[in-house]
């Protein structure tokens, strides 16, 4: 039996190993999607606010902390080149744009939505690509390869989708909610916890 109990030991091992790695990616992804959620609340907010001024005054500096903060709950070293190139994409412009042409209506609701969708895409990206250099997947050395991952990622996030879907859906409903309102019926649709 102790000489079984041996044999195994080096497979018992890396069982274990793995179990403790997959608790910490998951506890990882746990305290990041928290943080995801509690800064898309603030751009639904800003959003819907209206202030006399753009509202990326507030919403870039909100995308780059999130940002910054996801990579440092990864232990991913990143650089401002690396920030900046993920916060100032093109691409984050590119969906908001789609997602506003593709319904009738305007105003501050909808920019609270249209701010959180793009907030909500730019988080879960950002963590896809943190766990993907986490786990040695992506090279964290090749800046414009992270920048392209999440561009990707928030193109085709299903947030964006859902978010179009249920405003050209609802555009005649929505004016009589608030857009955390409308924000929190699109997660439901998803079935994304908050």
């Amino acid at each position: 039996l102790c000489l079984a109990t041996l044999e195994c030991m080096d497979e018992a091992k890396q069982i274990n190993k793995e179990n403790k790695d997959r608790m910490v990616l998951e506890q990882k992804r746990f305290t990041a999607n928290t943080v995801t959620v509690g800064a898309t609340t603030s751009a639904v907010v800003v959003g819907a606010i209206p202030i006399p001024y753009p509202d990326a005054a507030i919403l870039v500096p909100l995308e780059t902390g999130l940002t910054k903060l996801i990579f440092k709950i990864y232990g991913v070293e990143y650089s401002g080149q690396l920030v900046t190139g993920i916060v100032g994409s093109t691409t984050i412009t590119q969906v908001a744009k789609s997602i506003v042409k593709a319904i009738p209506v305007a105003g501050a609701v909808v920019n609270g939505v249209v701010a959180g969708a793009i907030v909500f895409a730019l988080g879960e990206s950002v963590i896809a690509a943190s766990e993907a250099i986490y786990t040695g997947k992506l090279d964290p050395s090749k800046i414009n390869g992270i920048i392209e991952f999440v561009g990707a990622k928030i193109k085709d996030n299903p947030i964006v989708g859902a978010t179009i879907s249920y405003l050209e859906k609802n555009a005649d409903k929505i004016q009589d909610k608030s857009p955390k309102e409308i924000f929190d019926d699109i997660l439901k649709t998803m079935k994304v916890k908050k």
